[in-house]
């Protein structure tokens, strides 16, 4: 009885939505469902690299109607997370809130940080845009330290030869 209480709720919240947002929650759901599958079989390198774009008319300004997109779709990928097959987890809804914003011409960086507990070792991800998180802490950076990739570091790459 539980059950129908709950989905009856939450059916009543959908029908709540404007038509614009359902949209968006649909995309949102599919996109995570996208982004697992995506990292079942491919490096996350070359899923960011199919991502992002390089075309200049992307949004890079850091202006409120911007800011007021970003945290909409942000909140229609956690709605969709949270009622999805099966838990979708930070990395996964970073990917799909990049893979939607890119879509609306929106550029953000990911960032994956890590962070040494007293006895393990936790892993977070989540989006940059203008230098500051979405949806997270002003201070997400500083509780997880974000990994750099290859090049930045100055790592010798796997395919090149000294």
């Amino acid at each position: 009885m539980a059950c129908y209480h709950r989905l009856r709720s939450g059916l009543r919240a959908l029908s709540d939505l404007p038509l614009a947002d359902l949209w968006l929650l649909a995309e949102a759901w599919l996109a995570l469902l996208f982004a697992d599958l995506a990292l079942r079989v491919a490096p996350i390198g070359r899923l960011q690299t199919g991502i992002t774009s390089s075309d200049p008319r992307r949004v890079t300004s850091d202006s409120t109607t911007v800011w007021d997109a970003i945290n909409r779709t942000h909140q229609m990928v956690t709605t969709a997370a949270r009622h999805h097959l099966y838990p979708m987890l930070c990395l996964r809804q970073a990917l799909a809130l990049q893979w939607l914003l890119e879509r609306r011409g929106i550029a953000t960086t990911l960032r994956i940080g890590v962070s040494k507990g007293v006895e393990d070792l936790q892993a977070h991800a989540w989006l940059e845009f203008s230098g500051r998180p979405i949806g997270q802490p002003e201070e997400i950076a500083a509780r997880f330290s974000p990994l750099r990739p290859p090049e930045a570091t100055g790592a010798p790459q796997d395919n090149q030869r000294r």
